[in-house]
């Protein structure tokens, strides 16, 4: 596992949990034989480690309640980007964080 070497990535890590991660109890992790559960706490350090090129590992959305608060917008346009950016703007006009 690669440690974490700056504050930058930490936070990075710790802000991609706290939007992605519905639990952090369990994680998947690609195996020869596929995608299986790991039932350990889910880390900075384990996603900094797929970040920088690791094991690639998957979140689970949904949280024991049930409810997730993940959505994907597609932008597959030649402005695509612009459309992101206001989307995002809008969003949080609404206090919608994007």
């Amino acid at each position: 596992m690669i440690p974490l070497t700056t504050s930058v990535t930490e936070d990075v890590a710790v802000r991609y949990i706290a939007a992605f991660a519905g639990r952090t109890d369990v994680f998947g992790i690609y195996t020869a034989a596929g995608w299986r559960p790991k039932r350990l706490t889910l880390t900075p350090s384990v996603v900094a480690d797929a970040f920088a090129g690791g094991s690639p590992i998957a979140l689970y959305f949904l949280p024991s309640g049930g409810m997730t608060y993940v959505a994907a917008i597609d932008f597959d346009t030649d402005d695509g980007f612009d459309q992101a950016v206001q989307v995002g703007r809008e969003m949080g006009v609404d206090g919608v964080p994007a």
